[in-house]
C-alpha cells in the first residue's frame, strides 16, 4: 500500500477535462496533437496532471482559471 503523504491527486481523463475546461473533445485533441497543453499517454489513453493543467491555464494571456479548485474566471485587467 502507498503511504499517503506520497498518494497524488488522480490524473484526469479526457472527459475530465473536457468537463473541467468546458470545450469540446476535439479542441482538447488539436492542442495535444499541437503539444500545446500538458498531458502524457497512458496505455494509449490521453491524462492529464490537474497541477499542470491550472499551471498551463495561468500561463496562457488574459485568462486565469483554477479548475482544480473549482474557480472559473477571466483576469481582469
Amino acid at each position: 500500500m502507498i503511504d499517503n503523504k506520497f498518494k497524488a491527486e488522480r490524473l484526469w481523463t479526457l472527459d475530465d477535462l473536457v468537463e473541467k475546461l468546458g470545450v469540446k473533445r476535439s479542441w482538447v485533441y488539436g492542442q495535444t496533437f499541437q503539444n500545446k497543453i500538458p498531458y502524457r499517454k497512458l496505455g494509449g489513453k490521453l491524462r492529464f496532471d490537474p497541477i499542470e493543467i491550472d499551471a498551463w491555464i495561468d500561463s496562457q494571456p488574459g485568462c486565469s482559471l483554477k479548475i482544480s479548485e473549482g474557480l472559473v474566471g477571466r483576469r481582469k485587467e
